[in-house]
């Protein structure tokens, strides 16, 4: 499926504390990041403003210009690791979500050289 508008993958930044806020007061988003209940501010911090590189990548995803996501790549070794996405739920079933995907798997491959990407469902 093709997204419906530009896709981007935006390595986060201080600076976007308050988009990944809004992101995180989002109900759809409580309890990801190994997190009960709405993440506070000091965790966003910690875990999703760059404060984690190189081991940890964080990206919003943004659906023509506006942040509908969350992204990573996490090493786990040295040939690999894993990959994390969460979208809101505006941004499901347009695309967005594959687009990310696609681009994530390119840049471990060409970026990192990693020989294998994992995917950690929460179901």
């Amino acid at each position: 499926m093709e997204p419906e508008g530009t896709v981007e993958l935006k390595p986060t930044s201080r600076g976007d504390f308050a988009a990944l806020r809004g992101l995180f007061d989002d109900p759809s988003f409580a309890g990801w990041g190994s997190t009960a209940g709405q993440m506070d501010d000091a965790e966003i911090r910690a875990k999703y403003l760059g404060e984690r590189l190189p081991q940890v990548e964080c990206f919003l995803v943004l659906s023509s210009s506006l942040p509908v996501g969350l992204a990573q790549l996490h090493e786990d070794t040295a040939r690999g690791g894993g990959m994390d996405l969460i979208l809101l739920p505006t941004a499901r079933g347009r695309g967005v979500g594959s687009a990310s995907v696609h681009t994530l798997v390119e840049r471990a491959r060409t970026v990192h050289q990693w020989a294998y990407v994992t995917v950690d469902p929460d179901l």
